[in-house]
């Protein structure tokens, strides 16, 4: 009996120890990072690629690293990159825009998706894009988007269903 007791101490300790270095490695501290770029603060979940290890300071889908502006990008997996313009931690929100800031174009495109992401939209809204010859409305036009020779404006959808059921401008057709 009191070999088996020796034996069970011994296989304790030494599992103990076994098991030690990979459980101090689970903890280490991650800390967070400052991008140059707008001083954006960097933290868990999200990480910069490339720049922390372990990979365990961050969740899959929240890699983010930079362009060669120093801007801090955030790739989709099925739509490329963004920049990131904001991260609130606290209400769980990341504000991003396109590199070439005409991120209404990318939405007409199709070319936003987040499949295959961990992200959803805040306030999900459809939009319809109109071709406006002449507009003078309220709705601000899009610039990246139109011409000299036209402008594009994007009205919720909605507006044009009941109860709505509003007109289309004058000058201006659905895209």
């Amino acid at each position: 009996m009191a070999a088996t007791l020796e034996i069970s101490t011994f296989s304790t300790i030494f599992l103990f120890l076994l098991f030690l270095p990979q459980s101090a490695a689970k903890t280490t501290a991650c800390g967070s990072s400052t991008c140059t770029a707008g001083g954006l603060l960097v933290c868990f979940p999200f990480q910069l690629r490339n720049n922390q290890v372990p990979s365990n300071c961050g969740y899959p889908g929240f890699d983010l690293s930079f362009n060669n502006r120093s801007q801090t990008i955030l790739t989709l997996p099925s739509s490329g990159d963004f920049i990131v313009q904001s991260i609130n931690y606290m209400e769980q929100r990341i504000s991003i825009n396109d590199p070439g800031n005409c991120l209404a174009k990318r939405f007409f495109n199709h070319d936003i998706s987040l499949v295959n992401s961990p992200f959803s939209y805040l306030n999900p809204t459809n939009y319809t894009f109109l071709n406006c010859s002449s507009y003078k409305g309220e709705t601000t036009p899009i610039f990246c988007f139109g011409s000299d020779n036209y402008k594009v404006i994007a009205v919720p959808t909605r507006w044009f269903s009941p109860p709505f059921d509003e007109p289309l401008p004058i000058n201006c057709s659905v895209i």
